[in-house]
């Protein structure tokens, strides 16, 4: 088995469990695209270069901001962290996806956080909300009709995963 890289299996299990769709696939205005670390930052939701009317409402970015491992009693596992950052067109729906997600990944009846819980091909020990969902600085609008203006907001997961597991080998 190849490694595993824990970014590409979230943003696969989101698409899965249809929280979003890839930004390969044609814009939707109900379904947001789920991108993964853009150089450019999160990126806003695309519009129709020509009439500049909306393709898309909210886009999902997945940004992996820091490894480590949780003690040094735990070196076998690695942790993960993870921004979320919604950008949306409506401040509600920002709020609303980003629920959605924090179900998949942190459900208000996993006491303690979800445990041992397959993400795509890799096991997860435990995953946990770190960062709750707030609002980021608004951006300055050019004018009211402003296609680029959005309600941006960000929630941060913790991701425990042994090493053995993220190298693509079995566990004993």
């Amino acid at each position: 088995m190849a490694d595993l890289i824990l970014l590409e299996q979230l943003h696969a299990y989101l698409i899965a469990q249809g929280a979003g769709q890839h930004p390969s696939a044609a814009p939707s205005l109900t379904i947001p695209s789920v991108w993964m670390v853009p150089r450019d930052g999160a990126p806003l939701p695309r519009v129709d270069p020509a009439t500049k009317a909306p393709l898309e409402n909210i886009t999902i970015t997945l940004v992996d901001t820091h490894f480590r491992s949780p003690s040094t009693l735990e070196l076998s596992v690695e942790e993960t962290f993870v921004d979320v950052i919604i950008r949306s067109r409506q401040p509600g729906a920002g709020k609303l996806v980003q629920r959605a997600i924090k179900s998949l990944l942190a459900p208000v009846d996993a006491t303690g956080g979800r445990w041992q819980w397959m993400m795509g091909a890799l096991l997860v020990e435990l995953s946990t909300e770190w960062r709750g969902d707030q609002p980021l600085p608004q951006r300055q609008s050019i004018g009211e009709s402003d296609p680029h203006v959005t309600y941006d907001r960000v929630a941060s997961y913790r991701f425990q995963c042994r090493r053995k597991v993220l190298a693509g080998l079995s566990l004993p």
